[in-house]
């Protein structure tokens, strides 16, 4: 711990000084367009960091065991340095890179040390490359570098304490200590960002820290010792890869700044700076989690955990990279590249963008029937697995995978909409997913005679299955709909109805955030409702409580949301509202005909079928908010 603590401490004594420096001298960013800040901070906070690890490195750590790494970060600090006050060309910075990473090659340190050098030294260097960027990217929000680098560099230091490694343990510590202490003057608001010449050596130390687990560690698997890093470094990869496609896409230069990274994207689906944040940390905590089980579960359930984490943080980055940050234009450009499709009625791309659906669908379904029974086998038998049970799961597997696939397909389970995924979803996946059992036990017995095979082992993978469909196909609408309760932008309104209708209003105001509504509860007359919840809302009381709702809940407007409600009553509430100085709206449900149907009684047979006129857009839209007074 002694690492952790020096690190902690000179950081943390540091970081004042160099704000002092840095404003003295004018080492300030100004707020830009294309950057997220919103007042002058200082910069170069990469020299405390830097002068943290270094003491705790070249002092308890010791310089024998750190000398390469620690060669490596200088060469990256001071590259930093260089370009955050008179700027550096990205091939310079691309070339100092490379001479870095070759640095720890020299020291024998491989991602892949079992397999040939004429493959590892490739893959070595983009690793190491690719991640010391991804820390450049990653520093785009108070706060988000320095905490998801203490949170991995955590992880890789339990890592490597458990495997007795304690000197590299004590260098992982020592850069979240200095990590840690940043975090009291980077946190919002931010007095001090690192840039480049922190978030570059920051990246680099530790994509160097997962070289040497990689290359010390004897008991894993080669594949094992690729997924248990890229677990570690989850939120930087994610957010490189979300960047990088999305300003491809639009046709944006993928080191241009932008407002478009993971973090600006849960800004913009509702949650404040801080949720942000915290959110990603929470992500990342969570992988480093699952990289310390990676190195200590059976194969099966490596493989099993490694196919749903994948699963997971591809879900959560599809369903933020469909977050707008771009204008309309460049959001179109980027969707009809995504899909290779340039036609201008737009046919050829819907049935592109629906037949890739589909196919991601398979693909999902695919993994997941391929990894539910071997987990479903190893639960039956807990992890006594004999020659004779593994052979029958290798006979089975194939024929299961099959048959279950397509049984999915003919239950219509890829002609669904995951984003609006409901009863009617889940109840067509429980029958196609009972269906598939029952038929790919069939499929056993005639090809053989389901001798040997469990049955309570093919009862678990069908709840497996069952239960993975489920979530995999609810988990996109369930993201939208926690994000759109978690917006905290808007007038805050009561819905007064807590019924179907009022349901209605919430679910549109929560969809539509252009509304600019907050809703915040529902008031309704029956008085039996009081205190209950309908979409994590709660009734607060009654009509009768309406003005101490006003303000206990900072309300700014009414919506009343009660289809047959009578003139009378309505009045009534529009005129409370008016003397309470409340905004007053009412749901308007209206069915508009556009024509009358041909032959219908009282209309000419003979006469012709007028022309449909297109409605303009805002004449289609369902006006729920109908201001009434």
């Amino acid at each position: 711990m002694l690492p952790l603590a020096v690190a902690f401490g000179v950081t943390l004594l540091a970081t004042p000084v160099v704000i002092r420096l840095a404003v003295g001298r004018g080492w300030v960013a100004f707020p830009k367009v294309d950057r997220w800040h919103k007042r002058p901070t200082a910069l170069m906070g990469g020299i405390a960091i830097y002068a943290g690890i270094t003491a705790a490195w070249l002092g308890p750590v010791g310089i024998p065991s750190i000398a390469w790494v620690w060669f490596g970060a200088t060469l990256m600090f001071v590259t930093g340095l260089v370009d955050d006050r008179v700027g550096v060309s990205p091939v310079a910075k691309l070339i100092a890179q490379i001479a870095a990473a070759s640095l720890l090659l020299i020291a024998g340190h491989r991602l892949l040390p079992g397999i040939s050098p004429l493959l590892s030294i490739p893959i070595t260097l983009v690793w190491i490359i690719g991640i010391t960027n991804a820390f450049n990217f990653l520093d785009n929000m108070d706060g988000m570098a320095a905490g998801v680098a203490a949170i991995a560099a955590t992880a890789l230091a339990i890592l490597m304490g458990i495997e007795g490694n304690m000197a590299f343990a004590g260098a992982a510590l020592a850069v979240s200590g200095s990590a840690v202490a940043f975090l009291f003057y980077n946190s919002t608001p931010a007095r001090i960002f690192m840039g480049d010449c922190g978030s570059m050596m920051l990246g680099f130390g530790l994509a160097a820290l997962t070289l040497v687990y990689s290359s010390s560690h004897t008991g894993l698997s080669l594949t094992a010792l690729v997924v248990i890093p890229a677990s570690v470094m989850a939120v930087p990869i994610l957010d490189t890869a979300l960047v990088t496609v999305r300003r491809m896409l639009v046709g944006r230069k993928v080191y241009q700044g932008g407002r478009d990274h993971s973090s600006h994207r849960l800004v913009a689906l509702g949650l404040s700076e801080r949720r942000a944040v915290l959110t990603l940390y929470a992500v990342a905590a969570l992988f480093g989690a699952l990289a310390i089980v990676f190195q200590y579960t059976d194969l099966i359930l490596f493989w099993t955990f490694v196919a749903y984490a994948i699963i997971g943080i591809t879900v959560f980055g599809v369903f933020l990279s469909g977050t707008r940050v771009y204008g309309p234009e460049q959001e179109d450009i980027g969707r009809r590249r995504l899909l290779g499709m340039h036609d201008s009625d737009g046919v050829v791309l819907r049935a592109a963008m629906r037949y890739k659906k589909r196919l991601v669908g398979v693909m999902v379904d695919l993994v997941l029937v391929a990894t539910a029974l071997p987990f479903a086998w190893y639960l039956r038998f807990e992890a006594d697995l004999s020659p004779t049970n593994i052979d029958l799961l290798v006979t089975a597997l194939p024929v299961v995978i099959v048959v279950k696939i397509a049984t999915f397909h003919a239950f219509g389970l890829y002609q669904g909409m995951w984003k609006y995924a409901g009863t009617d979803e889940i109840l067509r996946v429980v029958k196609g997913s009972l269906a598939a059992s029952g038929l790919s036990i069939l499929a056993l017995l005639a090809l053989y005679r389901f001798q040997g095979y469990s049955r309570t082992a093919f009862a678990i993978d069908f709840m497996l299955t069952t239960v993975l469909l489920v979530v995999v196909r609810t988990a996109y609408r369930g993201l939208s709909q926690y994000f759109a309760g978690v917006r905290s932008d808007g007038s805050r309104v009561i819905i007064y109805g807590a019924g179907d209708a009022g349901s209605l209003v919430l679910k549109e105001l929560r969809q539509n955030p252009r509304h600019e509504l907050l809703p915040v509860g529902f008031i309704d007359d029956d008085p039996a409702k009081r205190g209950k919840v309908m979409h994590g809302l709660r009734v607060l009381g009654t009509g009768d409580d309406l003005l101490s709702c006003r303000e206990r809940y900072a309300v700014d407007e009414v919506i009343i949301a009660i289809t047959q409600l009578d003139d009378a009553r309505r009045e009534d509430i529009s005129a409370v509202c008016l003397a309470a100085g409340l905004g007053c709206r009412s749901l308007t449900l209206d069915f508009r005909r556009v024509h009358e149907r041909r032959g219908t009684e009282g209309s000419d047979p003979d006469q012709a079928v007028p022309e449909i006129v297109p409605t303009q857009p805002e004449e289609r839209e369902l006006d729920v908010t109908k201001l009434v007074s």
